[in-house]
């Protein structure tokens, strides 16, 4: 075998042990029911992967590279009709795309293995179902309307945990670095680019939230921005914004620059009402003058509004849905009775209505709220949920998750010490746990349904190549 007959050898057996640890998982995540919740996630991930490495490193002959094999003096692997064929008499070129598939299949095997950790496993299960619950609406909506194919919609979320002080949304503005040594600034950017074209959101979650789950319930506002991402949303708002009733342009340029974390902070309110507001407002918090005389000039107005504007817009949010804000408006405003932005406060209203009374066409025209929203029927159930923690009762496993995380946080804002007082005796994870219902998550596809997905998804990993040209 000489030197470029055996670099074919080795890429070719290196594809065949990527194909294998996919064939394995794929049977994990069907036969155990520990695993099941991921089902579809993991067929769709290795299948637009596996679509990726045959177009790469050519399929497998049968009973050969998939199953470890490969022939002694292969000068080329096999390329199947309709497969693009690799670089003739260049393998380190496609050496180097067989890396790219190893490391995003690498960060993935990395999420799904935080759940093998008996000391996350719980937790990241139970936010798995928070953000599944805030997702689904959404998801379910678009199909219905028909602005996106079965197809080729996105998989519930996948949550992990990671060294950030918030939790964000895996997104263009948020590429993830792989930690691998010596990787190119083209390589991460590219990294970063597969993760938005492959079937998943991936949300990301302070690791100093393990075991305090009151404050994971911003999850909530993180799927809001998959949400607007993943449906189309943002080239719906851009002319509402553009043309708010808003006197001054400086004004109206300030709202536009903070529109995407206020459509998320929209979102989380719509899942979860109040508690939103709650954790939002620990996590603002600071010394009264650095809150009171914050101000933001343009032209760089920044992603946020200043704190108390921002708390201002979530307060005249729940009062535009007809939510109880649980006493946050009252403990915000002693905290902090001044701020320095006081002139955009009459805009607050017309913000708040762009957002929730605009049609959106990839809902089939419905508004936001009409999509996903808490009712004062469910906020009575959330409620009745935070007294069973207080009186160190089970939750009910028949309501949803984003109302039982609502109520872990408004219980534990109600009087904190007493949570984690009641939460060592009878833990809420516990009892959000023992909720979690088995089985995948949402509706398995029919036989048709699947075939398409199958082909949409073989498209989605060739279409992985065009990152290299």
């Amino acid at each position: 075998m000489d030197l470029i007959a055996q670099r074919w050898f080795e890429i070719t057996h290196q594809a065949a042990v990527l194909r294998r640890e996919f064939a394995t998982w794929r049977q994990r995540t069907g036969a155990d029911a520990a695993w099941q919740k991921h089902f579809s996630q993991v067929q769709r991930i290795t299948a637009q992967l596996g679509a990726f490495l045959d177009a790469v490193a050519g399929s497998p002959p049968a009973g050969g590279a998939a199953a470890g094999g490969g022939g002694a003096g292969m000068a080329a692997p096999a390329v199947p009709a309709g497969a693009i064929p690799p670089p003739a008499g260049d393998p380190n070129a496609v050496f180097s795309r067989l890396v790219f598939t190893h490391r995003i299949w690498s960060y993935y095997r990395g999420l799904f293995g935080q759940r093998e950790v008996a000391g996350l496993r719980d937790e990241l299960r139970c936010i798995d179902e928070l953000a599944w619950a805030c997702y689904r609406p959404a998801r379910e909506k678009a199909v219905a309307a028909g602005s996106v194919a079965a197809a080729d919609v996105k998989e519930p979320p996948l949550v992990c945990f990671a060294n950030e002080a918030s939790p964000y949304v895996q997104g263009r503005t948020t590429l993830l670095d792989p930690h691998a040594q010596g990787i190119s600034a083209i390589d991460i950017e590219r990294f970063g680019k597969a993760l938005l074209q492959l079937p998943m959101p991936v949300v990301a979650v302070p690791w100093f939230q393990a075991n305090h789950l009151p404050a994971a319930v911003l999850v909530a506002h993180e799927v809001g921005h998959a949400v607007e991402r993943d449906f189309g949303l943002e080239p719906v708002y851009t002319p509402v914004f553009a043309a708010l009733p808003i006197a001054s342009d400086n004004r109206r340029a300030a709202w536009n620059a903070w529109r995407a974390e206020l459509f998320a902070d929209v979102y989380g309110l719509l899942c979860t009402g109040a508690a939103h507001a709650l954790a939002l407002l620990g996590y603002l918090a600071d010394e009264a003058g650095v809150v009171s005389g914050e101000r933001i000039t343009g032209p760089n107005w920044g992603k946020y509004p200043s704190r108390h504007l921002r708390m201002l817009f979530n307060f005249a949010t729940l009062d535009r849905l007809g939510l109880p804000d649980e006493g946050t408006r009252a403990t915000w405003t002693a905290a902090y009775p001044s701020h320095a932005m006081f002139e955009f406060e009459d805009d607050i209203p017309k913000v708040v209505a762009a957002f929730l009374d605009t049609p959106l066409p990839p809902f089939g025209g419905s508004t936001l709220a009409g999509v996903t929203c808490l009712s004062g029927n469910d906020w009575g159930q959330v409620r009745a949920q935070a007294q069973r923690i207080a009186h160190r009762e089970a939750l009910d496993p028949g309501r949803p998750f984003n109302q039982l995380f609502a109520a872990s946080t408004l219980a534990y804002h109600t009087d904190p010490r007493a949570y984690h007082d009641r939460d060592a005796a009878l833990p809420v994870l516990a009892s959000l746990a023992a909720a979690i219902p088995p089985g995948v998550r949402g509706k398995l596809p029919r036989a048709d349904q699947m075939q398409a997905q199958a082909r949409a998804d073989a498209d989605a990993g060739r279409a992985l190549l065009a990152l290299f040209d």
